[in-house]
């Protein structure tokens, strides 16, 4: 009997076993390494690469540490604090808007009161050629 080419690779094996059942026993050896590394994988990924394949991949390393919750609970003070301050800005941005928009309003209104008042005509393009009336002192 002729022995298979992979028999030297098997040497434990009897030389009674056939090729087919060398061949199953390598795939199934090849299946079982695959899910392990498979398994290996998804742990990685899912627990992250720092940790690695130890058992501090447990439900207590998944907790934060008290150092790094502490500053995240700064953080998300920090950002409240933010968006109220940058809320309180916008609305005294928004009262300086509407007061100077009053103020260039009533400065506009200007010349026609003081027209209904003296009288005079304005020139708005050019104030210094308004004529200014005679008022009598006596």
């Amino acid at each position: 009997m002729k022995p298979s080419p992979l028999h030297s690779l098997l040497f434990f094996l009897p030389d009674e076993v056939s090729n087919e059942t060398i061949y199953n026993i390598i795939i199934g050896i090849l299946c079982i390494l695959l899910a392990f590394s498979l398994i290996a994988l998804y742990r990685r990924i899912k627990y992250g690469f720092s940790e690695g394949m130890t058992a501090s991949a447990s439900a207590d390393a998944l907790a934060l540490d008290p150092a790094v919750s502490d500053i995240k609970t700064q953080a998300d003070f920090l950002q409240t604090t933010y968006d109220d301050l940058k809320n309180g800005i916008n609305d005294q941005k928004n009262r300086i808007n509407a007061n100077s928009q009053t103020i260039m309003k009533s400065m506009s209104d200007t010349p026609n009161q003081t027209n209904y008042l003296t009288h005079a005509n304005l020139n708005e393009d050019d104030p210094s050629k308004t004529k200014i009336p005679n008022i009598d002192m006596s």
